[in-house]
């Protein structure tokens, strides 16, 4: 299989064991699978697929995973498997699906894994809605959907999982095609009929990830005080050293006024209204500071915080809460000279004004602005 691909100068990064193993042992499955339990697998990887690998030109770098599997199996399924020295040393990781987490608390099965097998990743192999949630197939257009996946992603980057990956990036109106009528929900649906495609809630939910949290990234610690079960987040620091809060409200009714504080910042503070079913995320650049804003003849539907980057570019981000009213701004930077941005920010509305401090002090400002 590897030299096959490896023919057509296609490489792999990684690979696993066998998908879902445990399906195995259902005679009624209904598309292929094969059984494997801790046990066999370990035996497998020991005795066969491991020195078969480091003796390939073409599969001794790469990744082995074992389980790929319902987390509900794990530790136990990785403690067999890496308790053996010998087929520990051919093993990188363990893969895990999302397929039953939300009948059971996942987060603690991947925390204790990561605590017994700390060398080893945990990569999130699979996930799609529509499986198994009562309701097979697309639902255009449905926040639900896209709330569990942001609920799943923050639970594993929280609990030690270093990526999650989709299972369907795009499918069909049906959502298939599937030969065995596998339909489950997918990011993206495409009626080819109409030459159309459609960006679900799914696909903005993950974008708020993956534009983001760039590879390299390490999550930091995360404190949320006098909150509720119904908000969560992660905290992520970047190669670059840039701040990413992703935050989640999942609660129907309940918006949150938050207070944002970096510990490695002095007197930095972002406050926030999380609105009920919001998804927000916070992006900090490297030795940003905040910096003194006043809302005159304003309302208290209308906040703002402003920030200086390293690179002296000032950022403002206002938020008009007001459902029906609009707002005539005129912003001023004192420390610009006949500097005056004027905007207009519409009910419900959020804007982000960056300038620099250096092009603002020029006649030609406004052309550039």
């Amino acid at each position: 299989f590897l030299e096959a691909y490896d023919f057509e100068d296609i490489k792999f990064w990684g690979i696993t064991i066998q998908n879902e193993p445990s399906s195995g042992s259902n005679p009624d499955y209904p598309w292929q699978t094969m059984f494997f339990s801790g046990e066999t697998e370990r035996n497998f990887i020991k005795n066969l697929l491991g020195p078969l690998l480091k003796n390939s030109t073409i599969g001794k770098d790469l990744a082995v995973m074992v389980m790929d599997d319902q987390r509900h199996y794990l530790p136990t399924w990785a403690d067999i498997v890496l308790a053996d020295e010998e087929a520990g040393k051919y093993v990188s990781g363990i893969a895990v699906h999302w397929y039953g987490d939300f009948s059971i608390p996942p987060g603690q099965l991947l925390s204790e894994t990561h605590q017994h097998h700390p060398r080893k990743f945990i990569l999130a192999t699979e996930a799609c809605n529509g499986a198994n949630d009562g309701i097979r197939g697309p639902i255009l257009g449905d926040w639900y959907r896209g709330d569990n996946y942001a609920h799943d992603i923050i639970t594993d980057l929280s609990n030690w999982v270093s990526g999650w990956i989709d299972w369907n990036i795009c499918l069909d109106l049906q959502g298939g095609p599937n030969w065995v009528q596998n339909f489950v929900d997918s990011p993206v649906i495409v009626n080819a009929t109409a030459g159309e495609f459609y960006k679900q809630p799914m696909f903005y939910v993950m974008g708020h990830f993956s534009k983001f949290i760039r590879p390299d990234s390490r999550r930091v610690g995360l404190t949320i005080s006098n909150g509720s079960a119904m908000l969560e987040g992660v905290a992520i620091t970047t190669p670059s050293r840039q701040r990413v809060l992703v935050l989640n409200n999942r609660d129907d009714h309940q918006a949150y006024e938050l207070s944002i504080k970096d510990a490695a910042i002095d007197r930095m503070a972002i406050r926030l209204t999380l609105e009920p079913r919001t998804i927000a995320t916070i992006f900090i650049r490297p030795d940003s500071r905040r910096v003194g804003l006043t809302i005159s003849n304003g309302s208290a539907m209308l906040e703002g915080v402003a920030i200086t980057t390293p690179s002296r570019q000032r950022v403002l981000v206002l938020n008009n809460r007001d459902d029906h009213q609009a707002y005539e701004l005129s912003i001023k930077d004192a420390a610009i000279d006949r500097m005056a941005i004027r905007l207009t920010l519409e009910p419900r509305t959020i804007a982000t004004i960056v300038w620099n401090k250096e092009i603002a002090k020029t006649e030609n400002f406004e052309r550039k602005l």
